[in-house]
């Protein structure tokens, strides 16, 4: 994208599509099969948002929540397996669910409520990357050691709910911990890079 931005710099433009061309070698060709879902999130955000009365743009979140549900049920309950295309299905029906959202806020006088809840909202959404990168690497070695310790799986009990939860707040802790070090400064990077280009 960058590259066909930058048509006027030509050497660039082939910088950029010669970067684009090595990550594309480098990451697994799964990874760039599954970006696709990412990128329903920009068009969830480019769509044009349509001024509805609130009484059907309620209506449409609604029906749109009952579409992702019954479609990701039948999924996981068909299918019984991780793949590109159920996974395509899954997410397209939760990005028109947002998309149903967007519509509905945008048809409903919330600026004041956003004035007063921008700040807690950008304090979530400013680890939310380093959550999705940092969470999986200690679920997953407290899982392996639970099972070669124990031999078996944690069933459903309710201190073995009471620990997951607790599992699950510390690793958000920890995530957020770590945000602290690195994506709470990628503005800070963004204007010196900014500066640097200019």
């Amino acid at each position: 994208l960058i590259a066909l931005v930058q048509r006027r710099n030509s050497w660039g433009s082939l910088c950029h599509v010669v970067l684009a061309a090595a990550i594309l070698i480098f990451v697994s060709r799964d990874i760039i099969e599954w970006m696709i879902i990412w990128l329903l999130g920009v068009v969830v955000v480019r769509m044009p948002r349509p001024r509805i009365p609130k009484l059907r743009a309620s209506r449409f979140v609604v029906a749109s929540l009952v579409v992702f549900g019954v479609t990701t049920a039948l999924e996981r309950t068909l299918m019984n397996m991780v793949s590109l295309s159920g996974d395509i299905i899954v997410a397209t029906t939760f990005a028109l669910f947002l998309y149903c959202v967007y519509c509905r806020d945008s048809s409903t006088p919330i600026a004041s409520d956003i004035d007063r809840s921008s700040a807690a909202w950008k304090r979530l959404a400013g680890f939310s990357y380093t959550l999705y990168l940092f969470h999986q690497p200690p679920l997953a070695f407290a899982n392996a050691w639970l099972v070669s310790t124990r031999q078996s799986r944690w069933q459903p009990s309710a201190p073995h709910i009471a620990a997951m939860l607790a599992a699950v707040v510390v690793v958000v802790m920890y995530s957020y911990a770590g945000s602290r070090v690195t994506e709470a400064h990628t503005d800070a990077l963004r204007r010196v890079l900014t500066r640097a280009r200019a």
